[in-house]
C-alpha cells in the first residue's frame, strides 16, 4: 500500500510541476497525469480500504485533477499551451508542497515490513465468492470476491495438519491484514494458523454501504474511537455475528482439511464472546481456546498489531510503532503457552526465527 500511496502522490507532484517548465506554444501531455492519479487513488481504496492516508491522496490527486481540467480541455481541443498564470502557478507550488508532506507523512507511519521468508513460515493467500448460506467457492472471473482465507504454516503444502488447527476470529476494528505479523510469528511455534475476512451479503454490521470491503474497518474505527458508546451498545450484535463467522470458517475448514481435524480458536476484542461461546456449543470441534485482550500488556484489543501494521493507527491509539515486533512476540508467547497447556503440548524451543 505505501508503494501505490508514493506512486500516486509522486505522479501529482508532476502533474503540479509541469507548469512551471512546459514552454509557451506546447501541447501539454503531462495534464494527463492529472486523472491517471485520481484514478490509481480510487483503485488504492478500493484494494487497501480507507484510511487517513488514503484519504490524504485521493483529497490531493482530486484537487489536482480538478485543477487541471481546463488543460486537458485545451489538450483534447488540439490548442497550444502559450503560458500559465501567476495564480495557476501558485495553486500548483501549493498542491506540491501538501504533497511532499504527505510523502514524509506516509513514509512516517508506514507499516514496518514483514520478511515471511526471513521468519521462516509461509503463506497462503485464497479469494472466494458466495455467502454463508451456499457456502464459499473459489472466485471466477468477473465475480465479486466475498471472503478472503489466509493460511500460515511452518511447512509448505501440508495436505492435512498433523495437529490441531490455530483459527484467528478476528475484530472488526482490524482485518487479516492487521493480524499477519502476529499470525506469521505463532505459524513459526509449530502450528498451522488460519483466519477468513468476510464481506458476504448475508451478514450486515451497519445495513448500509459502511459494510463494504472498503469502508467497514474505517467506520468500525471512526465509531469505536470517537462514539464508544455507541459501539458497545452493538455488543449483542457483534457476538451473534461473529458466532456465524466461526460456523462459517469452521464450516470452509472441514471442507479443506477433513473431519478429523480439530480446530483451536483465537479471540480478540469484540469476537472473544463469540469465541467461547462457540467453543462451549462446539466441543466435538473445537478443543479450546484463547483471547489475546486476556494478556495485560497488549494495549490495542480489538486493533490487532497495529504498532507493526498501522502506525498511525496505533499513535492515535497512544501506542508507538514497534519496528521489532516486541509486543507482537509477546502475544505470540502467551498464545502458544495457552495452546500447548489446553492440548498437552510440550513447548516448542525458542528458534532464530522467532527472534
Amino acid at each position: 500500500m505505501i508503494y501505490g500511496q508514493l506512486l500516486i502522490l509522486a505522479l501529482v507532484i508532476i502533474t503540479e510541476l509541469r507548469v512551471f517548465f512546459v514552454k509557451q506554444a506546447k501541447k501539454d501531455s503531462l495534464v494527463f497525469l492529472a486523472p491517471v492519479s485520481f484514478i490509481l487513488s480510487i483503485l488504492l481504496i478500493i484494494s487497501w480500504g480507507l484510511n487517513i492516508i488514503n484519504i490524504i491522496v485521493l483529497s490531493l490527486s482530486l484537487i489536482a485533477f480538478i485543477c487541471s481540467i481546463y488543460s486537458l480541455f485545451k489538450y483534447l481541443a488540439k490548442l497550444l499551451t502559450d503560458s500559465y498564470s501567476s495564480l495557476s502557478k501558485v495553486t500548483s507550488l501549493l498542491i506540491t508542497i501538501l504533497s511532499l508532506t504527505a510523502i514524509v507523512f506516509a513514509i512516517i507511519y508506514a507499516p514496518v515490513n514483514l520478511n515471511l521468508k526471513k521468519i521462516g513460515t509461509t503463506e497462503i493467500k485464497e479469494n472466494y465468492e458466495g455467502n454463508f448460506r451456499s457456502g464459499f467457492e473459489p472466485v471466477q472471473a468477473g465475480s465479486l470476491t466475498t471472503a478472503t482465507f489466509y493460511q500460515y504454516s511452518e511447512v509448505p503444502d501440508i495436505p492435512v495438519p498433523r495437529h490441531n488447527v490455530v483459527v484467528l476470529i478476528t475484530d472488526k476494528r482490524a482485518d487479516a491484514q492487521s493480524y499477519i505479523p502476529y499470525m506469521a510469528y505463532l505459524s513459526k511455534q509449530g502450528f498451522t494458523v488460519c483466519t477468513m475476512d468476510f464481506y458476504a451479503n448475508d451478514l450486515k454490521w451497519f445495513n448500509d454501504q459502511r459494510d463494504s470491503k472498503p469502508l467497514r474497518r474505517f467506520f468500525m474505527l471512526q465509531q469505536s474511537i470517537y462514539n464508544p458508546e455507541e459501539f458497545n451498545s452493538q455488543e449483542n450484535t457483534f457476538v451473534f455475528n461473529h458466532i456465524s463467522e466461526c460456523d462459517g470458517i469452521i464450516t470452509f475448514l472441514e471442507k479443506r482439511f477433513g473431519p478429523q481435524c480439530k480446530y483451536f480458536l483465537i479471540g480478540d476484542g469484540m469476537t472473544s464472546e463469540a469465541v467461547k461461546t462457540y467453543a462451549t456449543l462446539h466441543s466435538n470441534k473445537i478443543s479450546g481456546y484463547f483471547c489475546l485482550d486476556s494478556i495485560p500488556e497488549y494495549k490495542t484489543p480489538g486493533y490487532g498489531c497495529v504498532e507493526l501494521t498501522d502506525p498511525l493507527l496505533a499513535n492515535i491509539l497512544n501506542q508507538k510503532k514497534d519496528s521489532d515486533g516486541f509486543i507482537t512476540k509477546y502475544l505470540v508467547l502467551k498464545s502458544s503457552e495457552a495452546i500447548r497447556k489446553s492440548l498437552g503440548l510440550k513447548q516448542k524451543p525458542a528458534s532464530k526465527g522467532n527472534n
